[in-house]
């Protein structure tokens, strides 16, 4: 189990889910590890009440399994399970790509630069697995932002989690993930600013693919049936 700081009483479950979370996304709460309500609440130094409710809400994000008897375990990664959140984020970042790009409103595109500013600069220097997910995901974050579909940001919102569960699991297995984001990302702000929506399509895609090509080949190859 973990160890965790623990927390002033404001924001409880907040401060609980965002710490969990983040502890599953670095492997530092293993997949399949049962979540005691009364281990967590002492390592938070806080009741069962937060706990039980970050765990429901971490359930509801795909990192926490449900078992008979009320048994909480962190979720493990499958493969059928990274095709499905891969096909449904796909089909929702084009639908926000598409209509981020044919809004009438100028765009203010501010928030791009400031990511891939960050971006740029992090290539140069070393960086965690984690840091890296999060100013990928906080890219995306804009593309759905702008798009200017507040239930589509919503449903983006369910799958971040995940989605960050499956790119720090990505980047462990590829250790050049600083170096490649600038140019990655830079490439698709570039087709939105010019809203080239033919082009700024392809690129998503091809980022995707890429990402869900190489999480797929983390895992072992399945043995044939003798």
């Amino acid at each position: 189990m973990a160890e965790f700081s623990t927390i002033p009483q404001a924001k409880l479950a907040d401060t609980v889910v965002a710490s969990i979370r983040a502890a599953i996304q670095q492997n530092q709460l293993a997949p399949d590890e049962q979540l005691s309500e009364e281990a967590l609440a002492r390592s938070f130094g806080v009741s069962r009440g937060p706990i039980r409710e970050a765990i429901k809400r971490l359930n509801l994000e795909g990192l926490v399994v449900m078992r008979p008897n009320r048994r909480a375990l962190v979720a493990s990664l499958s493969k059928s399970k990274v095709n499905e959140v891969f096909q449904i984020r796909l089909t929702l970042e084009l639908l926000a790509i598409r209509q981020l790009m044919s809004a009438d409103a100028d765009m203010d595109l501010s928030r791009f630069e400031a990511v891939l500013a960050k971006m740029r600069s992090i290539a140069s220097r070393d960086i965690t697995v984690h840091e890296a997910v999060e100013i990928d995901l906080t890219f995306h974050d804009c593309i759905y932002e702008l798009s200017g579909y507040p239930i589509l940001n919503q449903l983006w919102q369910i799958l971040r989690p995940q989605t960050g569960l499956f790119l720090n699991s990505r980047n462990r297995q590829y250790p050049n993930y600083a170096k490649i984001l600038f140019p990655q990302h830079n490439k698709i702000f570039l087709a939105i600013k010019a809203r080239n929506t033919k082009r700024g399509v392809a690129l998503i895609t091809a980022h995707m693919k890429g990402a869900h090509e190489e999480l797929m080949r983390t895992f072992a190859p399945t043995k044939p049936e003798t």
